[in-house]
């Protein structure tokens, strides 16, 4: 599978992951979520957003990677742009 995460603000940044995904079926919010929920949302509202998940089942996507790069505008420009 290849990921791609990005910033929106300038300078930009991008890191490109490739490599295998694997899917856990999960029988409440998987640690990790409710930890990126008050990271999104704030301690306060996070933790009422995940309550109201609590008891669903989910699903936890692990990539392990096997390939990633950088793209820094800052200090890394892609070849078209440097």
């Amino acid at each position: 599978m290849a990921l791609t995460i990005d910033e929106h603000v300038w300078p930009y940044k991008v890191l490109y992951i490739r490599g295998v995904a694997s899917i856990d079926m999960l029988d409440d919010i998987s640690p990790e979520y409710a930890i990126a929920a008050e990271r999104y949302f704030g301690a306060d509202q996070g933790k009422a957003w995940v309550e109201q998940l609590r008891g669903l089942p989910s699903a936890r996507i692990k990539v392990t990677p096997q390939w990633a790069n950088v793209i820094d505008f800052e200090t890394r420009l892609p070849s078209a742009l440097g």
